[in-house]
């Protein structure tokens, strides 16, 4: 198992359990399309399992086509999710079933022809991957690429219309975004005949627990709790797809040797196994920083009801301009 596989699994297992739970809990019309934007994501990550696994090129053309049908609906959901967070559906309705045609579109090219996927490539001795043969899968690629963009764009100039909980939302969004599609896009890169080794599916998972929260979550804390959160769960999920990984770089050989084709298998466990008590971890870290937080707002109380009554016994209004800047440097210094 290369590394290819592995984060194409962690990619489809994550994505396809996140769109049960949205799917489970979902009550608008944002629950619904983000859902099927993670089962288009799980589609990829799962048929980026099997290609890694491929030995044969002919059965990789079969895997490629049936994989590429999750890339060609994520853009399509996404800028429609990206409409709907923004309050523009309306505005955009024939742009939005333009992409629902495309996507059918490519979708039938995809699966039932030649045209987009004609041949692949052996790469860092391990994938089967694509190349871009044909003019249509260039046209493919820039519809992607700019309805991708155009969310994103979308997202940025109604981030600067709005304010607070909404606001919160948006920067979780962007967040996520950045995240998401900076690793996703170095599945590209090879198709084009970059040969840079496609890691990013290890970011996308993140991508989308951070903006699935933000879309459920309707009560934003601050900024400053969402960095707080969002720092824990990036460390959380580096803790666990990291230290199967360091497992996979320095026991190979001894697992090869004992476990042999089966060698993954450990490292496939103690990840599962990681999984199941990230949450237990998450809550740890969460309350613990939450607490400290706490603590600094009950201490800051106190200081502004010592300061509220030594300003009330002032009867000078020079003396108390000069008290209350002190107070307010002395508080948030």
């Amino acid at each position: 198992m290369n590394f290819f596989v592995l984060a194409g699994l962690l990619l489809g297992v994550t994505c396809l359990l996140l769109a049960i739970i949205i799917f489970w809990h979902g009550r608008k019309n944002l629950h619904y399309i983000w859902g099927a934007f993670n089962i288009s994501v799980a589609l990829w990550g799962f048929g980026a399992f099997f290609i890694g696994r491929e030995d044969l090129a002919s059965r990789a053309i079969d895997i490629w086509k049936l994989a590429m049908i999750g890339v060609v609906w994520i853009a399509v959901f996404y800028f429609h999710t990206a409409t709907v967070f923004c309050e523009i559906e309306s505005k955009y309705k024939k742009v939005i079933l333009f992409t629902y045609i495309q996507g059918c579109l490519f979708t039938f090219l995809f699966l039932f022809t030649d045209i987009m996927v004609a041949n692949v490539e052996l790469i860092f001795n391990s994938i089967y991957y694509m190349r871009a043969s044909s003019v249509a899968y260039y046209v493919f690629a820039s519809i992607w690429t700019l309805l991708v963009v155009w969310g994103l764009i979308e997202l940025v100039v109604f981030y600067h219309k709005v304010s607070g909980k909404k606001k919160n939302q948006i920067k979780y969004f962007l967040f996520g975004t950045l995240i998401g599609f900076v690793g996703g896009i170095t599945n590209f890169f090879p198709t084009f005949g970059v040969d840079i080794y496609p890691v990013g599916n290890f970011t996308i998972p993140l991508y989308s627990l951070i903006v699935t929260y933000a879309i459920f979550k309707h009560r934003l804390l601050d900024v400053k709790i969402a960095l707080t959160r969002g720092a824990i769960l990036f460390i959380v999920y580096a803790f666990i797809v990291g230290v199967p990984l360091t497992v996979v770089f320095l026991c190979k050989d001894y697992l090869q040797y004992y476990f042999h084709e089966q060698w993954f298998i450990p490292p496939l466990g103690l990840y599962t196994l990681l999984a199941l008590l990230a949450p237990y971890i998450y809550l740890i870290l969460q309350n613990r920083a939450e607490q400290k937080r706490m603590l600094q707002q009950i201490q800051l109380h106190q200081s502004l009801k010592a300061a509220s009554q030594t300003t009330i016994e002032v009867q000078s209004i020079d003396k108390l301009s000069k008290i209350i800047p002190r107070y307010l440097l002395r508080l948030y210094s």
